[in-house]
């Protein structure tokens, strides 16, 4: 928490830049060799067939050169309090649209000072994709990188602290049509 650069983007942790290509990790990181599978969303759909499993290219970041007008910051540990703060888990349909939701402030919908949706802006879990600038901030791909399972792990001890703070009733999730992993069942 509280980070304004990747302070595990290093070779003795998870990989510092190429000194030849920021987009490329140092030859020097452990992760430098990995290939990139099920990145190429357009040609699976044109071929009518999921990923082959075939390497893609290596894996690619480059921390902090990212749109920082739709992406100013990292998230910070005021950020993550106010989104526990907030009591229901949605507020409405659930979309990107939805104020007050904790659902969509931890995504990075809504805004993690106000609760407000804004379209023009990426926080909380969504900042750090964008900011990782390169295979993380690809959905198709993004899992390809380690740091993916570490920012993921971060992200469901969040749901988890709300969930004991909260205690919520099984009625708040939604029965049906909400996305994958959303449902109540």
């Amino acid at each position: 928490r509280d980070a304004e650069k990747c302070d595990i983007c290093t070779d003795e942790y998870m990989g510092g830049q190429h000194p030849a290509n920021p987009n490329l990790l140092s030859p020097a990181s452990f992760f430098s060799s990995w290939q990139i599978i099920c990145s190429r969303l357009e040609e699976y759909n044109s071929h009518q067939s999921l990923c082959n499993g075939m390497p893609e290219g290596p894996l690619r970041r480059n921390p902090g050169n990212h749109d920082k007008s739709r992406t100013p910051r990292l998230p910070s540990s005021a950020d993550v309090e106010f989104c526990l703060s907030l009591t229901q888990y949605e507020s409405g349909s659930m979309d990107k649209a939805a104020n007050f939701s904790f659902r969509n402030t931890l995504e990075g919908f809504a805004s993690p000072l106000t609760g407000i949706a804004d379209a023009s802006q990426s926080s909380m879990h969504n900042a750090l994709h964008i900011y990782m600038n390169g295979t993380m901030s690809q959905v198709q791909g993004s899992a390809n990188d380690p740091i993916f399972l570490l920012h993921h792990a971060f992200v469901d001890s969040i749901f988890e602290q709300w969930l004991r703070r909260h205690h919520p009733l099984q009625e708040v999730y939604p029965e049906a049509n909400a996305p994958i992993g959303h449902n109540r069942e």
